[in-house]
């Protein structure tokens, strides 16, 4: 087997484009070596790994180039960073993704997005009578629900609320 090994220049080098936010793949395609090689020289030379850290400004500006259009590809590409980084930065501040929102049935469903959840809060229906009235599936009423940040009630509470407001639980 192949040892590959590095000058000292080469590693110094790996170790200040990795502190000036050079992602390890990227490094590592420049010298056409796997990025755990990286990381080991990183590790050798003590380096904390950053794991993508970006601050609270880099953050909302991601998230701002996110909404007004641009694709997770092309902001990776403008921060040299991976998109698993990206996601991880858009999850975090429940930015809703243009992929799901794309579909036809959830175009639909957020038009009618407040008489969903009022049905769901105060009329206490369940995700299936939703997804019936809705003519979709519990599944994907489960998810739009879910994307909505609305609180998600348990068996016995939907037995009591449904009591309580005067409906037969079936």
């Amino acid at each position: 087997m192949k040892t590959i090994s590095f000058s000292k220049d080469q590693e110094r080098k790996i170790v200040s484009n990795y502190k000036n936010g050079i992602g390890p793949r990227i490094i590592a395609k420049e010298y056409n070596v796997s990025y755990p090689l990286i990381y080991r020289v990183l590790h050798a030379y003590k380096v904390v790994r950053t794991r993508g850290a970006f601050s609270k400004e880099q953050e909302q500006q991601i998230i701002k180039d996110y909404k007004k259009g641009t694709s997770v590809k092309a902001i990776v590409l403008k921060y040299a960073n991976n998109s698993s980084t990206i996601h991880r930065i858009l999850n975090k501040y429940k930015v809703m993704r243009k992929r799901k929102l794309r579909k036809p049935i959830f175009i639909k469903l957020m038009v009618m997005k407040d008489e969903i959840i009022n049905l769901y809060t105060k009329e206490c229906f369940t995700i299936r009578e939703l997804a019936e009235q809705f003519d979709t599936t519990h599944a994907t009423m489960y998810y739009f629900l879910k994307e909505l940040n609305v609180t998600f009630r348990s068996k016995a509470s939907r037995f009591f609320d449904k009591q309580r407001i005067g409906i037969k639980y079936m």
